[in-house]
């Protein structure tokens, strides 16, 4: 009985100290970033401080994936609430510039449904599998495209509607690749757990 106890303590505090971690931290602040850029970007139209906000995000993301994997503290809190800042960073600038650049609105849309179906998809291989699975490499690369095409749309708010069609189309395409790669890694992932059974 005394054992069990002590088990579960353990468990409550290492669910505590996630909280608590370095880079969890660093994604709360990306959290905080998301109403600052908005004000700055939509009410102030300081479209400098805007960008200079989301690069700061961008770092942050950056830092706290460093900090995770080389001091060993991957949390699956942090596996969850990470993906979801960047999702809302990304689904926060796409809305103000859909204000300037109307294609905007496609990406967001995509963005929008490949966020509800990989999140039930995800949802569904963590019920199947009992874990909870990082971002892969090709969801990152996506982030980091669509934080620097952000950017440089914030940054050269004159920039010719064809080039900025071109940035906005490939963002379109690079969702969908990620949607599908997804799929693929998700569906793997239930099939090992099948074999494993």
């Amino acid at each position: 009985m005394h054992d069990s106890n002590n088990k579960n303590r353990t468990k409550i505090v290492k669910h505590k100290r996630e909280w608590l971690l370095p880079p969890n931290i660093l994604t709360y602040i990306r959290y905080l970033l998301i109403p600052l850029f908005i004000w700055l970007y939509v009410v102030k139209r300081k479209y400098g401080l805007a960008a200079l906000t989301l690069f700061v995000s961008g770092l942050t993301d950056v830092a706290d994936g460093y900090i995770a994997r080389r001091f060993g503290m991957i949390s699956d809190l942090g596996k969850i609430i990470d993906p979801i800042a960047d999702k809302l960073t990304q689904m926060a600038a796409a809305v103000c510039l859909a204000f300037r650049y109307r294609l905007m609105i496609v990406l967001l849309m995509l963005l929008v449904l490949k966020e509800i179906y990989l999140s039930l998809f995800g949802w569904h291989v963590i019920r199947a599998t009992g874990r909870v699975h990082s971002s892969k490499w090709f969801g990152k690369l996506c982030t980091v495209y669509l934080y620097c095409a952000v950017l440089a749309m914030i940054l050269f708010p004159e920039m010719p509607k064809g080039a900025a069609d071109a940035i906005i189309i490939v963002g379109c395409g690079m969702a969908i690749m990620v949607t599908v790669l997804y799929s693929i890694y998700y569906f793997s992932l239930i099939a090992e757990n099948r074999k494993a059974e």
